[in-house]
């Protein structure tokens, strides 16, 4: 049997295959055990493709500080950062659970940028920073610093594949490390560009940004395939300068710059300059900033008129019709921005409170009931008709 589910959000099919029925015998063990199956389907799919009118459970993840924030989301585990005296690396596990601090030992700072499932990066060190590869405790801190570099920080990671910058303190060059070790390096910074940096991967494609020599300081967003030749310039007609900051499947965000003025826009991009999409609200909005996509939905933050003129959280579905998250924190948060974005729509990122307190929140959709009752509605019909049906 094959069961072809419509799905309303992505405007296309899902087609679960090849899942077999076998109905041993007529009758209501086999229509009930049928209609759970539908239902149960249905429900799943839906909650895993939430939409941005979707509701916000609010969690605050457990902290040794008083002012933290998350980072990062990657299958329920979390990464974020402390600093209530220094900066300290931290990886959340379980959507929430207690706490581990990534700080080595050796260093008097660390800092998390990404995570994928158990794997973070960041950087760390005592007087330069060094790119850092965590896999869920401070003792397995690997560092990632090129031979002869001065200093090197890494932004983003998926699978073996971790990318950020390093080199000379000035000018610094995007990097590559292809399986995460430190002896095998790419130097992704393309002829006729004075400096660049990786900030993002896919596992396959880098994005980030870098500035022409004689560029006059101006920052370009790139994207790569691996190698400095391929890369991109990403920059849109009439944007004045703009960065790559996360990438997931087709998909780049980040922000650009007016060339009326330093005012940030949100962007979503796929591939190529000409696929820009300006996420910037057309009412309301002064300052926006793309942080994180799962291929889907895009979060950051922004500020204007509608948020009091202070940062608030922001949630996009790849237009520039935006939902403000900040709506769903308790009573005392001033300010908030977005990070990160899960597969599932888990969104994290971090609140300031009265006293500038800063900590990490985590933004959990809640599934619609309506769209639950429409779809236990079949099973329940049907089981109530076999119910009546069993003694005839």
């Amino acid at each position: 049997m094959h069961v072809l589910i419509r799905s309303k959000t992505h405007g296309g099919y899902a087609v679960v295959d090849q899942i077999k029925v076998k109905c041993l015998a007529f009758g209501r063990g086999a229509a009930l055990s049928l209609a759970i199956l539908l239902s149960a389907l249905l429900v799943m799919f839906a909650s895993t493709t939430p939409s941005v009118a979707a509701e916000y459970r609010v969690v605050e993840l457990q902290t040794g500080g008083h002012n933290s924030k998350a980072q990062a989301i990657s299958g329920g585990s979390v990464a974020g950062n402390t600093s209530d005296t220094f900066f300290h690396a931290l990886m959340w596990n379980d959507k929430g659970g207690p706490f581990t601090d990534l700080n080595p030992r050796r260093f008097d700072i660390s800092y998390a940028e990404d995570i994928d499932g158990n794997r973070v990066v960041g950087w760390g060190g005592s007087y330069r920073n060094h790119a850092l590869l965590w896999s869920g405790s401070a003792a397995s801190a690997v560092d990632l610093n090129p031979t002869g570099a001065e200093f090197s920080q890494a932004f983003g990671i998926r699978g073996s594949q971790v990318v950020g910058r390093g080199g000379k303190i000035e000018p610094f060059h995007a990097l590559m490390w292809p399986d995460g070790t430190p002896g095998n390096v790419v130097d992704l910074n393309p002829r006729g560009y004075e400096l660049s940096g990786a900030v993002a991967t896919t596992g396959t494609r880098q994005g980030g940004y870098g500035v022409l020599n004689g560029g006059h300081g101006v920052v370009r967003p790139l994207l790569w395939s691996s190698t400095p030749d391929t890369f991109v310039d990403l920059l849109p007609p009439g944007a004045f300068g703009g960065i790559v900051t996360a990438m997931s499947g087709d998909q780049q965000v980040g922000f650009v710059a007016s060339v009326e003025g330093p005012v940030s826009h949100a962007m979503l991009w796929t591939g190529t300059a000409a696929s820009a999409v300006d996420l910037h609200p057309a009412v309301g909005f002064t300052e926006t900033t793309a942080e994180d996509t799962n291929g889907r939905q895009q979060v950051g933050y922004g500020k204007g008129s509608v948020t009091g003129g202070t940062f608030h959280a922001l949630l996009w579905d790849g237009d520039n019709v935006v939902q403000d998250l900040h709506r769903f924190l308790p009573a005392g948060a001033v300010a908030s921005i977005a990070s990160g974005i899960d597969d599932d729509g888990t969104i994290v990122g971090s609140a300031t409170f009265g006293g500038q307190t800063v900590r990490p929140i985590m933004w959990v959709p809640v599934p619609d009931p309506a769209n639950c009752a429409v779809f236990l509605l079949p099973a329940a019909l049907l089981c109530r008709r076999t119910g009546r049906s069993k003694g005839t």
